[in-house]
Formats: structure tokens, C-alpha cells, sequence
């Protein structure tokens, strides 16, 4: 018996609708959580937490004191949502994604100066990448 050669056919498939993904945030539309801008009125908002020492369209600067406080909460065993709510902070206007990315980040250099002074943890928070 001879083998018989065989062509696989690649089929395409056609999606069965349209998908479009829309990022929301309240107060507008962003293309995703890097690009999100705060309004003026977000700004004004934000600028009156005595947590945050500066803020502008595309980024906060927490205070020292705020993210020290932050880590000992959070080895309290309190999730960053609920931190982050009772320090003053408007959730909706800040996202929840901008928490969980500071929180990751404040975690990630504690853990790498666990052993170290903590003054170095508070300045040096934004250049862990």
C-alpha cells in the first residue's frame, strides 16, 4: 500500500461580530492606564489630600510620610483599596489600577531594602523597573 500525501487547508475563521474595548474611567475615556489624564477639576480634588505632595495631569507624588504609613498598614494585613480610602483618597478619581501599581511598587522596594534604611525606600520608590 502506497501512502497517500495529504494537504492540510488552513480555514479562516471570521469573527461572528464586531468587538470594541473601551477603557473607562469616570469622568472620560482613556486609551489605557499609562495615558489616563486628570482633569482640572481632578486635579483641584487631589491637591487638597494632604497625602499627595504633588500631582499633575498624568501622575501623583505621594508624601513619604503616606507611603510609609502605607506599608505599615499593609503589613497589617488591609488591602491597598481599603488604605489608600481611609487616608482621604477618591478612588474613583485616582483607579484602581494606579493603586494597585503604586502598591506593587512600594512593596517591590521595601522587599529589596528590607534590611536597609527606610529613607532610602522613600526616595528611591519610582526607579525599581
Amino acid at each position: 500500500m502506497v501512502p497517500v500525501g495529504r494537504t492540510l487547508v488552513k480555514k479562516s475563521v471570521q469573527p461572528a461580530g464586531i468587538f470594541i474595548y473601551l477603557n473607562f474611567r469616570v469622568g472620560g475615556l482613556g486609551n489605557n492606564m499609562s495615558k489616563i489624564t486628570f482633569s482640572t477639576k481632578d486635579i483641584n480634588i487631589l491637591q487638597k489630600n494632604p497625602n499627595i505632595q504633588r500631582v499633575s495631569e498624568r501622575s501623583i507624588t505621594y508624601t513619604d510620610d503616606f507611603k510609609n504609613r502605607f506599608i505599615d498598614e499593609y503589613q497589617t494585613g488591609k488591602f491597598p483599596r481599603q488604605i489608600f480610602e481611609e487616608n482621604g483618597f477618591n478612588v474613583e478619581i485616582i483607579g484602581i489600577k494606579r493603586i494597585e501599581q503604586s502598591a506593587y511598587r512600594w512593596k517591590k522596594a521595601v522587599a529589596v531594602f528590607r534590611t536597609s534604611d527606610r529613607a532610602i525606600f522613600i526616595q528611591q520608590t519610582r526607579f525599581f523597573y
